[in-house]
C-alpha cells in the first residue's frame, strides 16, 4: 500500500468506518486545483476531515508497523476506560478502509488547534501566568498519568499540545 493509494481510496469515499462517513473531508488549493488536505509522517497518512462542525484526524497507515495496529486497538479501548482529560477522542478501526482491494485498520482522533508545547513556550514565555498554568497543568498530568500506571512512551514537545484556551492535551 502505498500514499497515492490511499489518497485515491480516501478521495473515491472506499472509507468503511461509519463516522468518517460522515465526514467532510478538509481540502486545499494547490496548483490551481483543490486537493485533499494531508500530513505525512514516518508510518501514517493523516487527514483532517470535520463532523457536526468538530474537526477530526483519519489516520491511514503506508507502512506495515507490524503489531502496531494491535497497539492502537488496546489503547483505545483502555484510554476510553480511564478516561482522562488530557487524551482526545480516539477510536481504532479495524477494517477502516478499502485499499486496491484490500481492508486496512485505521484511526479517527479529535483535531487539536492549537500548539505543541515548545512553540507554546516560545509564544508566552513572557506571560508569567501562562506559564504558571502550563506547568501546574502539566504537573497535574504527569501524576494522573503515574496514579494511572501509563507511560506514554514519547513524551516530547511534538507530542504535547496545548489548545486555543490553554489546555494540555
Amino acid at each position: 500500500m502505498n500514499i497515492t493509494s490511499i489518497v485515491s481510496s480516501v478521495s473515491n469515499g472506499f472509507i468503511k468506518d461509519e463516522f468518517v462517513k460522515k465526514g467532510t473531508f478538509i481540502k486545499r488549493r494547490k496548483n490551481g486545483r483543490d486537493q485533499l488536505e494531508r500530513y505525512v509522517g514516518g508510518f501514517s497518512v493523516v487527514f483532517p476531515f470535520a463532523v457536526n462542525n468538530k474537526k477530526w484526524a483519519f489516520r491511514c497507515w503506508h507502512v506495515n508497523v507490524g503489531n502496531m495496529q494491535k497497539h492502537f486497538d488496546i489503547l483505545s479501548k483502555e484510554l476510553k476506560k480511564i478516561n482522562l482529560p488530557y487524551f482526545c477522542e480516539f477510536d481504532y478501526t479495524e477494517e477502516g478502509i478499502l485499499v486496491d482491494g484490500f481492508l486496512y485498520p485505521t484511526t479517527k482522533m479529535r483535531w487539536i488547534d492549537g500548539d505543541n508545547l515548545k512553540n507554546y513556550i516560545c509564544k508566552n514565555y513572557h506571560n508569567k501566568g501562562k506559564m504558571k498554568t502550563l506547568a501546574d497543568s502539566f504537573l497535574s498530568m504527569i501524576k494522573n498519568l503515574h496514579q494511572n500506571n501509563i507511560a506514554h512512551g514519547d513524551l516530547q514537545h511534538g507530542n504535547i499540545l496545548i489548545d486555543n484556551h490553554d489546555k494540555i492535551y
